[in-house]
C-alpha cells in the first residue's frame, strides 16, 4: 500500500499544476445569469421583424406582447413557473419585434425623404444641426481620382447630420421632419449641435446597392433613420438662423472636443496630433486615407474607433487616479461613471462606446453595493440597453464585432475567475522565487494570456471580418499583442495631455512628448507590417447562414459547456462545420450552364465581367468618373459573389481614366494574368515609362498622362503581362464561343483615344453582344463600314452620348437590348429615344443596377439586379 501511494504521488508530480487547473476551470458549471436569456429573446424579436420584411405588423406584435404577458401572469399565479417563464420570454421577443418595427418602418407623414428621388433636385429647408460638423480634408494629389476641374484644387468638404423642421414649396413654407445627411463644400466649423439653419442645395435619396454583394449605404444610413441627403457646392448655402443655447450639453460638449483637438495639436507634432485626435476624440476624418487603410489591413482598425478599449482605458486610469484617497470611494465611483458617459457623448455615442460605458457603470455599481457582477449577465444588460436605444445597430458590423469580442473577454473573465487549483509544493516553489524570477514569470504569464486572448478574439471575429471586408489579417494574431501595451500607454499619455494642457503646461509637454514617441512607434510598426508580404490576404467570405450557425454554436458551447461533451468532441464538430461552410461556398460558386456577361453598375465609367464556357474570366474595363476605390469595390463585390479569385485577362478599351482608374487597386486584391490594350495605348504607356526613368516628376504631367503612368507602374509592380488586342483577334480558346476584336487595327487610326476604343464582340450560337467602350467619330465610321448584323445586346458607345450617332448605330446593330453605362445626371435622353425608336429595350445601369446577360438554349436571358436579383 505504501509503495502504491508513493507511485501515485510520484505520478501526480509529473502533471503540471496549470494543466490540472485548466481542466478544473473547463469543467466548472456556469453560474445562473438570467439576463442572457432575456437579451437573446429581445434580439430574436428584432431579427424576426427584420427578416419578416413587413409581414408582421405593429398591431400583431402588440397583440402577441399583450397575450404573452397575460398568459405568463396566469401561469405564474398557478406556480407553473417554467411555462410562465416561456411566455415571458415570448413577450420580450414581441417587445423587441415591436421596437424594431417602429425604428425601421414607421415614419411621419411629413418625412423629408418623401420629397426626394434618385435624381437630385433643388430644395430649400430649415433644420437643426444634430452633430458637430466633420471637416474632411481633400486627399493628396491623385491623378486616378477623376473629377471636374483640376484634381490638385479639390475643396474641403463638411458633413453634417440634420433634422428637418420645414421646407419651402413655391412661396410657402410647410412642416417637415426626419433626419438627413448634408455635404457642403467648404469649412463650416462655426456650426454647433442645436443650431437652427437654412440650407439651399440639391436633395436626393441615399444611393442603394446596385450590384450583388455590394455594401448598401442606404440601409446603413436607414439604421439611423436617414433616408435622404442634401448637397451643395458653396458654403454660403448654409445660413444660421439661431444659435443653440450655451447651457445645453449638446452645445458645449462639442466645444470641449474641439478644445481637446487644439490641445493635442499644441503639445504633439502635427502628424501625431492628427492620429491622437482620431484615437482619443474620434476625429478620423482628418486622417489620410492611406493611413486608415494600413490600420485596416493589419487588423488594428479598432484603435481608431472609439470603442470599449478607449472607454475602458479611460475608466481604469480614472480609477487609479481617484483611489489615492484624496476623494471618497463613493464619490470617486460616481465621478468615474459621470466622466465616462461625458466622454462617450462627446465622441458621438457610438454603440461600442455606449456598451462599454454601461459596463463601466455596472462595475462601479457592483463596487458601490459590494457585490460582484457576472460577466455575461452584465454584457446582456448592456445589449438590452443598446438595442432598445436603436435596434438597427444589431445588423451593423461594428456593433457585432464589438459584442462578439466582448463575449470572448467575458467568457475568459469567467473562466479565469476563482481560486487556482495549485498544490502546496507548487505554492511553496513560487514563494521562494526571487523578485527577478517573479518579474520574469509575470512577463511570461502576461504574454501568454495576451496571446491566448488575442488568438481567440481573432479566431472568433475573422469569419465575420472576411465575410464583410474580404480580408484576413494574419499579422493581427501577434501584432495586437505587441501593440497593446504601446497603444495603452500612448492613450494614457494622451488623456493626461488633455487633462493637464490647460492648467499645467509643463506636465502636458512631458506627456505630449511621451505620447508623440509612442504614436510614432505605433505608426512605424503598422506601416512596416502593412507592407510586409503575407501579412494579410483577400478572400471571399462565408454566407450569412453559416455565420449565424457558427456564432450560435460558439455561444451555446460557452453557456452550456458543462452539460456538453468536452473539447475532444467540440473540436471535430467545429472542424466539420467549417468544412461544411467551405463546401457550401463551393456549391454557391457553381456556375449555371452557358457563358454570361455582367455589366457592373459603376456610375459614369465601365466594367463588364465576361465568363467563358471554359471557365476563364475576362474583365472589360474597370473604372469610373470619381473615386477609383468606389469603382473597385463595386467590381470586387460582383467578382466575390461569383466566387472569382483570379482574372485571366483585363481588357482596357482606351486610355480614358474613367475606364481604368480602379485597376491598380484591383491588382492588389486579385491575381490577373494579363492586361490587353490597344497598340496606341501601349505605345503611350511605354513612352511614359521612359520619361519616368529620365526623371520626369509625376505632378509635372497633365492629369490624364499622370494617371496612365500610375497604371503602367502598377502593372509593372504586380508583374502582369501587357499585350495588344487588335482587330481580327479571337480571345477565346473555346470553339463554341467567339470573343472577337472588331476594332482598332494594330497601328490604330487617326483620331482621339475614344476613336481607338477596343470594340469586342461575343458570339455564342449566333447570339451576339457588342462592347464599344467610348467609340466615337472615326472609329464609329470604320465600324459601320462593315456589313450589318443583329446584336442581342449593345453597350451604347460613350455612355449613351447623343454625339456618337445613336440612330446609325441602332440601325447597324438592330439591338434587342441597349445598356447605358452612365450616371444618373448624364444627359442620355436623346440616345435613349433613338434606341427605343429602333424597338430596343434600354437598360440604364444607374437606375436598374447590374445587368446580367446569360446565353441559354432558348436565346439570351437579360436580368437587372434591382428588378430580378440573381
Amino acid at each position: 500500500m505504501t509503495v502504491g501511494a508513493d507511485t501515485s504521488n510520484a505520478h501526480a508530480r509529473h502533471v503540471p499544476w496549470w494543466w490540472t487547473d485548466l481542466q478544473h476551470r473547463l469543467n466548472r458549471a456556469p453560474r445562473y445569469q438570467p439576463l442572457v436569456l432575456i437579451a437573446l429573446a429581445f434580439i430574436f424579436g428584432i431579427a424576426a421583424d427584420r427578416w419578416a420584411d413587413g409581414v408582421i405588423s405593429l398591431l400583431a406584435w402588440g397583440t402577441l406582447l399583450t397575450c404573452s404577458l397575460a398568459l405568463s401572469w396566469f401561469y405564474y399565479r398557478r406556480d407553473w413557473f417554467h411555462i410562465s417563464s416561456t411566455f415571458l420570454l415570448l413577450a420580450i421577443a414581441a417587445l423587441g419585434g415591436a421596437r424594431e418595427h417602429v425604428a425601421w418602418r414607421i415614419y411621419a407623414a411629413d418625412e423629408i425623404s418623401r420629397w426626394a428621388t434618385d435624381e437630385e433636385k433643388p430644395i430649400l429647408i430649415e433644420a437643426t444641426v444634430l452633430r458637430l460638423p466633420k471637416l474632411y480634408q481633400a486627399r493628396g494629389y491623385d491623378p486616378l481620382l477623376t473629377a471636374k476641374g483640376d484634381p490638385r484644387e479639390r475643396p474641403q468638404r463638411t458633413r453634417l447630420k440634420l433634422y428637418a423642421t420645414a421646407l419651402r414649396e413655391g412661396n410657402l413654407w410647410r412642416s417637415a421632419s426626419g433626419y438627413l445627411a448634408c455635404a457642403i463644400d467648404g469649412d463650416l466649423g462655426e456650426l454647433r449641435p442645436g443650431d437652427r439653419v437654412r440650407v439651399a442645395g440639391f436633395i436626393s435619396r441615399l444611393p442603394r446597392a446596385l450590384n450583388p454583394g455590394e455594401f448598401d449605404f442606404s440601409l446603413h444610413a436607414r439604421a439611423d433613420r436617414e433616408l435622404c441627403q442634401i448637397r451643395s457646392d458653396i458654403p454660403d448655402a448654409v445660413q444660421i438662423l439661431r444659435k443653440s443655447e450655451w447651457y445645453w450639453p449638446s452645445s458645449w460638449l462639442p466645444s470641449v472636443r474641439l478644445w481637446g483637438t487644439e490641445i493635442l495639436k499644441k503639445y504633439l507634432s502635427q502628424y501625431e496630433a492628427t492620429l491622437a485626435g482620431a484615437i482619443l476624440l474620434g476625429t478620423r476624418e482628418e486622417l489620410p486615407y492611406e493611413q486608415t487603410e494600413e490600420f485596416l489591413l493589419t487588423g488594428t482598425i479598432h484603435i481608431l474607433s472609439i470603442s470599449g478599449m478607449h472607454v475602458g482605458i479611460l475608466a481604469w486610469g480614472l480609477f487609479l487616479a481617484l483611489r489615492s484617497g484624496w476623494i471618497g470611494r463613493k464619490k470617486a465611483l460616481l465621478l468615474i461613471m459621470l466622466l465616462t458617459w461625458t466622454y462617450t457623448i462627446m465622441t458621438d455615442s457610438e454603440p461600442p462606446a455606449v456598451r462599454a460605458s454601461i459596463l463601466v457603470c455596472v462595475v462601479c455599481g457592483s463596487l458601490l453595493i459590494g457585490k460582484a457582477g457576472l460577466a455575461f449577465n452584465s454584457l446582456a444588460f448592456a445589449a438590452l440597453i443598446v438595442f432598445m436605444i436603436n435596434p438597427n445597430d444589431l445588423f451593423r458590423t461594428g456593433t457585432q464585432l464589438s459584442f462578439i469580442s466582448m463575449g470572448v473577454l467575458s467568457w475568459l473573465s469567467s473562466f479565469w475567475s476563482g481560486s487556482r487549483v495549485i498544490s502546496p509544493l507548487d505554492r511553496l516553489i513560487q514563494r521562494t522565487m526571487g523578485w527577478q524570477e517573479r518579474l520574469l514569470w509575470w512577463i511570461v504569464a502576461w504574454f501568454v494570456i495576451s496571446l491566448i486572448t488575442g488568438t481567440l478574439i481573432w479566431f472568433v471575429t475573422s469569419p465575420l471580418v472576411v465575410a464583410r471586408f474580404y480580408l484576413i489579417s494574419w499579422s493581427a494574431l501577434v501584432l495586437n499583442v505587441f501593440l497593446s501595451p504601446i497603444t495603452t500607454l500612448a492613450m494614457i499619455c494622451g488623456f493626461l495631455v488633455l487633462a493637464t494642457g490647460w492648467w499645467f503646461p509643463w506636465a502636458a509637454q512631458l506627456f505630449g512628448t511621451c505620447c508623440d514617441a509612442l504614436l510614432e512607434l505605433t505608426s512605424a510598426i503598422i506601416h512596416y507590417v502593412a507592407r510586409t508580404p503575407g501579412s494579410y490576404s483577400w478572400h471571399s467570405g462565408p454566407s450569412d447562414w453559416w455565420l449565424i450557425g457558427f456564432y450560435s454554436g460558439l455561444g451555446a458551447w460557452a453557456v452550456f459547456r458543462h452539460w456538453l461533451p468536452g473539447i475532444k468532441f467540440g473540436v471535430p464538430v467545429l472542424l466539420a462545420y467549417c468544412a461544411l461552410g467551405w463546401f457550401e461556398r463551393v456549391w454557391h460558386d457553381q456556375r449555371e450552364p452557358g457563358p454570361r456577361a455582367t455589366f457592373v453598375a459603376i456610375g459614369h465609367g465601365g466594367a463588364t465581367l465576361i465568363e467563358l464556357p471554359d471557365g476563364r474570366n475576362i474583365l472589360y474595363d474597370c473604372g469610373r468618373m470619381g473615386s477609383p476605390i468606389i469603382g473597385e469595390r463595386a467590381v470586387e463585390a460582383v467578382l466575390r459573389s461569383r466566387g472569382i479569385r483570379r482574372l485571366d485577362a483585363v481588357i482596357i478599351s482606351h486610355a480614358d481614366t474613367d475606364h481604368y482608374n480602379a485597376i491598380p487597386e484591383l491588382l492588389r486584391r486579385f491575381e490577373v494574368s494579363q492586361i490587353l490594350v490597344s497598340g496606341k495605348m501601349r505605345d503611350e504607356m511605354n513612352t511614359l515609362r521612359i520619361e519616368t526613368k529620365e526623371g520626369t516628376d509625376l505632378e509635372s504631367l497633365p492629369g490624364t498622362r499622370a494617371a496612365l503612368l500610375m497604371l503602367a507602374l502598377a502593372i509593372e509592380r504586380h508583374s502582369v503581362q501587357l499585350n495588344v488586342a487588335a482587330s481580327g483577334a479571337n480571345l477565346s480558346t473555346d470553339p463554341t464561343f467567339a470573343l472577337r476584336v472588331l476594332h482598332p487595327p494594330a497601328l490604330g487610326i487617326t483620331g482621339t483615344d475614344n476613336a481607338n476604343s477596343i470594340v469586342l464582340e461575343m458570339d455564342y450560337q449566333n447570339r451576339r453582344v457588342l462592347l464599344t467602350g467610348d467609340l466615337e467619330k472615326g472609329g464609329i465610321t470604320r465600324l459601320l463600314d462593315n456589313d450589318r448584323r443583329h446584336y442581342d445586346v449593345l453597350q451604347a458607345p460613350h455612355h449613351g452620348s447623343a454625339n456618337n450617332n445613336p440612330a446609325e448605330m441602332a440601325a447597324w446593330t438592330s439591338p434587342t437590348w441597349v445598356v447605358l453605362c452612365s450616371s444618373l445626371n448624364d444627359p442620355v435622353e436623346k440616345a435613349t429615344a433613338a434606341y427605343q425608336d429602333a424597338s430596343a429595350t434600354v437598360v440604364h445601369l444607374a437606375r436598374q443596377g447590374a445587368t446580367r446577360v446569360r446565353w441559354t438554349d432558348n436565346g439570351v436571358e437579360v436580368r437587372t439586379w434591382r428588378d430580378e436579383p440573381w
